[in-house]
């Protein structure tokens, strides 16, 4: 019954994923709201130990999986996060993932700018937040966990447009 937020892959310095820690944080007074990690890299022993304590109990880490096991963790999905870091140099770098959870169906939470923003944008499949914006990220998440209806119709338009498009 609850509702998830996953994130799924490198754990490292260029998606800055403290600001899914802060996010969670924000949010621990809803427990129906699960933010799931999945996946290894440099920062993850200082996201775990962080989590650990602060006592975040609706973050849940997941050990690397193979790409079945990623399909998995889209299904269990109600929304999918693609974060970068706040740097120019990201502006242009296209996540290759945001078009396949597009395509599994799940509604993105980018936290990017730039060319990654407005694809995810012009989608219809996305909420696109400032990156390193934890109020925007909390803001997204409560939105969709709010009107679940919304994030599956969300999803579908994301699939549609990759097919499309791409």
């Amino acid at each position: 019954g609850a509702f998830k937020v996953l994130y799924i892959g490198t754990h490292g310095i260029s998606q800055r994923l403290a600001q899914v820690l802060q996010a969670a944080a924000a949010l621990r007074s809803r427990p129906e709201i699960k933010f799931i990690l999945v996946g290894e890299g440099a920062e993850k022993p200082d996201l775990t130990a962080s989590a650990r304590e602060q006592g975040l109990d609706n973050v849940i880490f997941h050990d690397p999986v193979d790409q079945a096991g990623v399909l998995d963790f889209y299904r269990l999905a109600d929304a999918v996060l693609v974060p970068l870091r706040d740097v120019p140099l990201f502006d242009a770098f296209i996540p290759s993932k945001m078009f396949e959870i597009m395509a599994a169906g799940k509604p993105v939470i980018g936290c990017l700018r730039g060319e990654p923003a407005a694809i995810l944008e012009r989608s219809g499949g996305a909420l696109v937040v400032p990156p390193e914006d934890p109020p925007a990220l909390v803001q997204a998440v409560r939105e969709l966990a709010g009107n679940p209806q919304r994030a599956v119709e969300m999803g579908q338009r994301g699939r549609s447009f990759v097919e499309q498009h791409y």
